[in-house]
């Protein structure tokens, strides 16, 4: 089949030094895709980007400062695209519309920083769009209910991960509930075919929702994604199942970080899986450290090690 998707990677940094982290996402990705561009969005990088570049070798991407152009790119009115630009001042917001609006222009791939990437994306290529699935215990429309049932499902779903999170080998316990939990579109990889409609129709969205409601955290995010595709495939988005780039979903991927057995292990990956997304919150919450080269040298015997060491 024809490949839609352009073999480009699109990464972006909101501030001033680009973790290791984030290094170790573009390497792995490179490794594996072979693109044919690679680059890196930021706003206020200014660590030395020539240090960046010798650490990073071969594999830096092309660097470049995003403007208000930039914005403009998306089929916006001019005046929100400006309001939009000047708005947003939480980072993970602005790299929201920011990822919209480069994949809408040029098409490609973009990736979180907290990823790794561990097979080839070539054959998702094929589609206008893809996106992956994650396990939700807090869906974008529970916050739109009062019922105190919904809430207190969800408070039971929350405490069941959490165990799951903090005990050993708890993954496998959480196969077992995983269906109590919501399916849910996530854009930490994402792929576009230039001039998606899926981005158009989010566009058309964003144009109608009150001003104080782009603000709000995942707005302009997952949950708009979540809006527009309805969490299921569509000629323009194909959504795949989240062993794809989630084989751990949100606080249970802090089983990466503990010791486990071959057999626990096993399971953690499938066939399917292309890139693991390991959420960068398991630094503060669990790992109580950076997850950084020195500590991959210092854990190899850790899953995330294993998969990270490759790419050293």
């Amino acid at each position: 089949m024809p490949e839609l998707i352009p073999n480009r990677l699109v990464f972006i940094w909101i501030g001033e030094t680009l973790p290791w982290s984030c290094q170790l996402a573009i390497k792995s990705a490179i490794a594996h895709c072979t693109p044919q561009q690679v680059i890196l969005l930021h706003k206020g990088l200014t660590n030395n980007l020539k240090e960046l570049t010798k650490a990073m070798g071969s594999d830096c991407p092309e660097i470049i400062e995003f403007t208000l152009q930039h914005f403009r790119d998306l089929p916006l009115s001019k005046k929100l695209s400006d309001e939009l630009y000047h708005n947003l001042t939480k980072p993970a917001a602005l790299a929201n519309v920011l990822r919209l609006a480069t994949l809408y222009k040029e098409g490609g791939i973009y990736m979180d920083g907290d990823t790794i990437t561990i097979a080839d994306l070539k054959p998702l290529r094929q589609y206008r769009g893809f996106c992956g699935l994650e396990p939700l215990a807090l869906p974008s429309q529970l916050f739109q209910s009062i019922n105190p049932f919904k809430w207190s499902a969800a408070g039971i779903r929350l405490a069941l991960r959490e165990l799951c999170a903090r005990w050993p080998g708890g993954h496998q316990l959480f196969r077992n509930i995983e269906p109590w939990y919501f399916s849910c579109v996530n854009n930490a990889v994402i792929g576009y075919a230039p001039g998606n409609p899926l981005i158009a129709n989010a566009c058309q969205l964003i144009e109608q929702m009150p001003p104080l409601e782009r603000l709000k955290r995942f707005r302009l995010g997952t949950h708009l994604l979540q809006q527009v595709t309805g969490n299921q495939s569509t000629p323009d988005m194909e959504v795949l199942p989240p062993d794809f780039f989630y084989p751990l979903g949100p606080e249970i991927s802090a089983q990466w970080f503990r010791p486990q057995s071959p057999a626990r292990e096993k399971i953690m990956l499938s066939e399917n899986t292309k890139v693991v997304h390991w959420y960068n919150s398991v630094e503060a919450r669990f790992l109580k450290r950076e997850f950084n080269l020195e500590f991959i040298q210092e854990n190899q015997h850790l899953p995330i090690c294993r998969l990270a060491k490759p790419y050293v």
